[in-house]
């Protein structure tokens, strides 16, 4: 069944290809079919494998669009200068330990004992309140795309 899937898909493209992996103008496509269900599987396997083995979207977030989120979406508790928010400061928070700045932190963060990684990151912004219950973080990012490029602004935060 599976051959006759790429037959099929392939079908249409079977001169170029032809000429492409044979070498040849004309070829009979039945053999080119019997090639494909001998090769089938270890496309398949290829193709999961690059699937699996490709890089997350989640960590190569756009820093400038982060800032522009970051500035609708967090400044009514924090802020890009440091102090003087109703949450911590988020300068250098990219690779400290959470809750180990001078805030009154919750009780469930400071009990975490996590640094603050992009998964960590990630996985907090999307649901704070289901990740560590008793947080007093009140918004979340439910959007991927959108955590990824506040995470990234957060990086360069120094």
């Amino acid at each position: 069944m599976r051959s006759m899937a790429f037959y099929k898909i392939l079908q249409p493209f079977s001169p170029v290809l032809n000429r492409t992996l044979c070498g040849f103008r004309r070829i009979n496509f039945k053999l080119f079919r019997c090639v494909m269900h001998k090769s089938s599987s270890w496309l398949l396997i290829a193709a999961a494998l690059v699937t699996v083995t490709a890089p997350s979207r989640a960590w190569e977030g756009d820093p400038i669009r982060g800032r522009a989120l970051f500035g609708e979406q967090c400044t009514l508790c924090h802020t890009e200068a440091g102090e003087g928010g109703l949450g911590p400061d988020l300068r250098g928070v990219a690779g400290r330990k959470a809750a180990s700045t001078d805030f009154a932190y919750s009780p469930a963060l400071m009990a975490t004992g996590w640094a603050w990684d992009d998964s960590n990151l990630d996985r907090f912004l999307e649901n704070p309140a289901a990740v560590v219950p008793g947080s007093v973080m009140p918004f979340s990012v439910p959007n991927l795309t959108e955590r990824a490029d506040i995470i990234a602004y957060l990086k360069s935060l120094k």
